[in-house]
């Protein structure tokens, strides 16, 4: 059995960003609207940019650039940086992503008491005949099996719908929204983490494996404008997932130690204590080797 202990809070410490993607020449206004909103008073927030074009860096702020290599893709290249990082919370976003100081807020209050935090993204209103079939369900489920569901706060359409049944069926992930590349977590979880996807894929590939490690994972709905996709990474998607699903690599230790679980029962506590007197003898056997 393993005790989940209370995790320190840490919302109050520096960020690392990761920015991932093409910046499509918004690099410079995301990087200071970051930079004015992650300010804290123990240290600036440093920043990663991994696939990105170099002439596009600031001169303002420094931005680490984290090359992708296209023989082992964009999760070492994830690694990489998380390896290069300091500061105890890291932050990741599209290059290209408009802040939303609200969706950051949220995202510190959270850390606070999580290991991972996820952006649901919310795109569009959520259409009529889908709530109702939602609303059907969710009492069908309370009414004839006791189960308790929470009504969905986003909704694709059609795309990607094959892929999120994936990780929900093949990965035990319960996420709305497991591809979104806005997310938060703690450096210590994803330091253990070892991330073999070469595409896009290594977002859910993360979700999986911190679940593994019995992370304690949130997720929180953000409004989003720009692009679903992280552009030029959406290929190797099934091959990265078989890959995972077959052959997937973890870290040798586990995130929280097993712990013994004292008995709750006074008298299993008797009954153990008088089998351990009973047992404990006050001469050894010559012919009992004894144990140093």
């Amino acid at each position: 059995m393993w005790e989940i202990p209370k995790r320190d809070p840490i919302a109050k410490s520096p960020v690392s960003v990761l920015l991932l993607g093409n910046a499509n020449g918004m690099l410079a206004t995301t990087v200071e609207g970051l930079r004015k909103k992650l300010a804290q008073p123990l240290g600036e927030p440093e920043f990663f940019w991994i696939g990105g074009e170099s002439t596009e860096l600031p001169s303002e702020v420094p931005v680490t650039r984290i090359a992708v290599d296209s023989a082992t893709g964009l999760g070492p290249a994830i690694q990489a940086a998380v390896a290069q990082s300091r500061h105890p919370i890291l932050l990741m976003v599209p290059a290209d992503w408009p802040i939303d100081e609200n969706a950051i807020t949220e995202f510190l209050r959270l850390i606070d008491t999580m290991d991972l935090v996820v952006g649901a993204r919310v795109t569009r209103p959520i259409p009529w005949w889908r709530r109702t079939l939602d609303w059907v369900q969710i009492w069908s489920a309370w009414l004839l099996l006791g189960l308790e569901f929470e009504p969905r706060k986003t909704w694709f359409g059609s795309l990607g719908w094959r892929r999120r049944k994936a990780a929900r069926w093949f990965f035990s992930l319960y996420f709305e929204d497991p591809e979104s590349p806005l997310r938060m977590v703690r450096r210590e979880i994803l330091r253990q983490v070892p991330l073999q996807s070469k595409g896009s894929f290594v977002l859910v590939e993360m979700l999986a494996k911190t679940n593994h490690l019995e992370a304690l994972l949130a997720e929180t709905p953000v409004a989003w404008s720009t692009r679903l996709a992280l552009e030029g990474w959406e290929t190797d998607w099934a091959a990265d997932a078989r890959k995972l699903f077959t052959q997937p690599e973890f870290a040798a230790n586990r995130l929280y130690p097993e712990v013994p679980i004292p008995p709750q029962n006074p008298m299993a506590e008797a009954v153990a204590t008088s089998t351990e007197s009973e047992a404990v003898s006050p001469t050894i056997s010559p012919s009992v080797p004894s144990i140093p």
